[in-house]
């Protein structure tokens, strides 16, 4: 399964030119929260669009920014729960089982060209100069 992470512009660190693993960490009481892409093409939405109705700013950043991520990227012994959101995004998903520390070595590990952001209800890859405010 292809899973998308919202990755707020917040957690850019500038002078290490990367996204800081707050990014990508455990929440208080719960997992990782993702959505399956999957879900959100069979509700004939785009990426964008989803992020837009379901998790509008502060959520999200304005333009959204987002990693897709393939499940099988994942460390060894984490699990899926599909759980809907507090908005009621029945595609929301919860990783279970990865400790902070393996995840933030997943996010450490990304290069900028592996974010997307949204223009326009489409998505291309993340630039340095999409996040010069």
């Amino acid at each position: 399964m292809r899973l998308i992470r919202i990755i707020n512009v917040v957690h850019y660190d500038h002078r290490k030119q990367r996204f800081a693993s707050l990014a990508f960490k455990n929440s208080t009481g719960g997992g990782i929260s993702v959505i399956s892409q999957e879900c959100i093409l069979e509700q004939g939405r785009t990426v964008c669009h989803h992020i837009k109705t379901f998790y509008p700013p502060p959520t999200s950043s304005e333009p959204a920014i987002f990693w897709a991520l393939e499940e099988n990227s994942l460390p060894t012994g984490y699990r899926l729960e599909q759980q809907p959101s507090t908005s009621s995004d029945i595609c929301h998903y919860n990783i279970e089982g990865v400790a902070d520390k393996s995840a933030r070595a997943l996010m450490i590990r990304c290069q900028l060209h592996e974010f997307q952001i949204c223009e326009n209800g489409t998505s291309h890859t993340l630039t340095t100069e999409d996040l010069i405010s």
